[in-house]
């Protein structure tokens, strides 16, 4: 059964039916009319990762410019590049490549042990010994071009991909260098030089000792395993040494990003003093966190002082931009990688980087564009220049570390997406400064902290998605001021306090604040979001009861509140709602009769009543709800009887009104239910036989009719599904030992 029927999966729980919903909006936005087809049992909701190119409010729709989403004209942009190898890279960590020991290396376990010392023209141990030193501490480095700095790995996979999954050997180098710092390198490289002369001595001696063993010469043996037992306890002292010199690494001073390791000296003080200058006026960076080693900040300052091969002017006008992706390059891609050496593990880089750190314009980096640029005719967004950045998407990258403030430079922003990443810490106050922002996506990622209440600032913004982070505190009343916002999403958080006064957002389209703490109630006010189309409130703590006024949110098509503390009766007035899909009430503490004007809601798919304390009957008119296909009204007091008017619910998958006090029979027309898959009726008062007709139904698959007052025998042609049908599971009163009163030759389950 699709996802969509079953309430316990989360990806149904707390995502929307985007697209549709996006369409309408489109087309209200051009003027005009919605002619796409209902959604369907598959359609109505997908999953919130799969936004698609019509994310919420999208710029195609309202007005002329170019979409601020990606899109999969630039999707499959980017795996052509990759597939072409059209992906080169800027190879900045030639001065970190370690020595290299492959071209010379000393055979120092190479002689035949068993010839005496001296013999076969190996010469004597200390000719040997002297060979060995001299090949280990004087072997020739791969590069030490001090004017060749490479700060950032290359990512280089089979195709030429840009920050693939290969396992380069520049990047492992330059993150182990960085890791050690250039002392700590030093030590290490004397140490496994020494290793490498100790274990030449060892062979040596292991030479010795055989002929010690030989001649039966007890002097000689002794002087053998003393001067084995000196050579072991150095090499401990050695493993000492290099362990204890992996314990430096990645630290947080004052929010930024530190590694421990030093870097070589300035190549171009003119040019780094201009650089650092720009920065500096701008604010975006404080010159404490600038200046100190080992800071993202400060390898993006050195990397465009020395290694940038765009060298862009200090004065140039995208100097700060590229300052603030190399940052965040920094902050992330490289912080992961020593991360992961530290810990003897692999995250992973980012997915697609293609570009990144070359000498390309930032507007050919993968996830980068600038405004529309004509081709041949043809608008491009990414192109080889260095332009206002206007959006920035990197979902679902792979991406790990902290979202530096430094993103702010990119002032004409108009859309980020971050979403769907590993990304750590607070989100950045900085932020709030992107006047021109519309979208931020920030959903999906490990994000703490508490909102900050500036983002109310963000006039312009429309769609706002932090969810699925571990945010806490209040949502800010400030919010309410953003009266351009159509999307709203911070769900599945640790959000406390109240439902803030958001009802001055009249273009609100969806508003996801479920999975979180909130307390209070629903106010009446939200009547007056009246554009509102999908609302989820529900796994809070919410109480009080569902207000009336919700029947002026004509527009509304999926309404989640369940799982909550209310109250109260279910609201009795639906028949303006007719574009409602799904409404989900269960787990509250609601009374009174279920609602008769619900079966004007001829689009219903999908209706959660259970586990409340309602009361009443099952109204016939619910055979009017020509669309639904799961009806959960289990764990209440309903009484009566079921109507046989739900025979006429074709499209019924799911129905389950188990434990109720419902009596009289079982109609036998809910055998015209072709597509029924799960019947649950067991826990009533249910009298009479069970219907020959429900064997008729080929998609069943679990039949429970146990703990009611039926009598016969469970009918053949019941049994008979169970072999030529899809029914896999019948329970029913068949325990005649325990006082079952039904004989059940094919049940699975017997209850007494």
């Amino acid at each position: 059964m699709n996802n969509t029927l079953d309430k316990t999966q989360t990806q149904y729980e707390r995502k929307v039916a985007r697209q549709k919903q996006l369409d309408m909006m489109e087309a209200a936005a051009a003027g005009q009319s919605y002619s796409g087809e209902n959604s369907s049992d598959t359609g109505s909701v997908a999953s919130k990762n799969s936004r698609s190119t019509d994310s919420i409010a999208p710029e195609g729709a309202i007005e002329s410019a170019p979409r601020f989403l990606w899109d999969e004209d630039e999707e499959e942009y980017g795996r052509q590049n990759a597939a072409a190898g059209a992906a080169p890279t800027h190879n900045i960590a030639s001065t970190y490549e370690h020595y290299a020991g492959a071209d010379q290396q000393t055979n120092l376990m190479g002689g035949n042990l068993s010839t005496g010392p001296g013999e076969n023209g190996s010469g004597g141990f200390g000719s040997r010994l002297a060979n060995s030193i001299m090949g280990s501490f004087f072997r020739p480095r791969e590069s030490d071009t001090a004017n060749n700095v490479n700060l950032a790995p290359r990512r280089a996979s089979a195709n030429n991909t840009f920050m693939g999954d290969a396992q380069p050997r520049e990047a492992d180098e330059y993150i182990e260098k960085k890791r050690r710092g250039g002392f700590i390198t030093l030590i290490g490289e004397c140490c496994m030089a020494m290793l490498h002369t100790f274990l030449g001595a060892l062979a040596i001696l292991c030479e010795y000792l055989t002929a010690c063993l030989a001649s039966i010469n007890p002097k000689l043996c002794v002087m053998m395993m003393v001067a084995l037992t000196g050579v072991g306890l150095f090499i401990f002292a050695i493993v000492a040494i290099v362990h204890r010199s992996k314990s430096g690494g990645v630290s947080d001073t004052s929010g930024a990003i530190t590694y421990s390791g030093g870097l070589p000296q300035i190549v171009d003080q003119v040019r780094y003093d201009g650089i650092r200058t720009t920065i500096t006026g701008s604010a975006f960076t404080s010159e404490k966190t600038l200046d100190t080693p080992g800071t993202a900040q400060n390898y993006a300052l050195r990397w465009l002082t020395d290694e940038d091969p765009g060298k862009l002017q200090a004065d140039d006008d995208a100097i700060l931009q590229r300052y603030a992706l190399a940052t965040f390059y920094f902050s992330t891609y490289v912080y992961a990688e020593i991360v992961d050496s530290q810990n003897g593990g692999s995250g992973g880089g980012w997915t697609y980087g293609d570009y990144w750190m070359s000498e390309k314009g930032i507007c050919m980096w993968f996830g980068v564009s600038c405004p529309p640029h004509l081709k041949e005719g043809l608008e491009e967004v990414h192109y080889n220049e260095n332009s206002d950045i206007l959006r920035l998407n990197l979902t679902d990258n792979n991406i790990r570390g902290i979202v530096p403030s430094e993103l702010a430079a990119l002032e004409n922003l108009v859309s980020m997406d971050l979403g769907n990443n590993k990304l750590e810490g607070t989100v950045p106050k900085a932020f709030t400064e992107l006047k021109q922002l519309r979208e931020l996506y920030l959903e999906d990622n490990l994000f703490s902290g508490t909102i900050h209440t500036e983002y109310g600032n963000l006039l312009t913004l429309r769609d706002f998605f932090i969810g699925t982070n571990q945010l806490t505190g209040t949502i800010p009343e400030e919010l309410g001021q953003l009266t351009e916002l159509r999307a709203l999403g911070l769900d599945e958080n640790l959000l406390t306090g109240k439902i803030p006064n958001i009802w001055s957002c009249s273009s609100l389209l969806i508003l996801y604040l479920d999975s979180n703490q909130l307390t209070g109630t629903i106010a009446p006010e939200i009547k007056g979001l009246k554009e509102l189309i999908d609302v989820r409130l529900r796994k809070n703590a919410l109480t009080g009861s569902i207000p009336e006024e919700i029947h002026d949110l004509t527009h509304l098509e999926l309404f989640y509140v369940d799982d909550n503390k209310l109250g109260g009766t279910i609201p009795g007035t639906w028949d303006l709602m007719t574009r409602l899909q799904e409404l989900q009430f269960y787990k509250n503490e609601l009374t009174g009769v279920l609602p008769d004007s619900i079966h004007t809601l001829k689009d219903l798919k999908v209706f959660y009543a259970d586990n409340n304390k309602l009361q009443g009957t099952l109204p016939a008119s619910y055979g009017d709800l020509g669309d639904i296909h799961t009806l959960y009204l289990f764990n209440n007091q309903l009484s009566g009887e079921i109507p046989t008017t739900l025979g006429k619910l074709e499209d019924l998958k799911d129905l389950q009104i188990f434990n109720n006090d419902l009596g009289g029979h079982l109609p036998s027309e809910l055998g015209n239910c072709y597509k029924l898959e799960k019947l649950e009726v067991h826990d009533n008062k249910l009298t009479g036989t069970v219907p020959s007709e429900i064997g008729a139904i080929e998609n069943l698959q679990m039949l429970k009719v146990y703990r009611n007052e039926f009598a016969g025998s469970i009918p053949k042609s019941i049994c008979d599904a169970k072999e030529n049908y899809q029914l896999g599971f019948i329970a029913a009163d068949c325990n005649t030992d325990d006082g079952g009163k039904l004989a059940c030759e094919c049940c699975s389950a017997c209850y007494p």
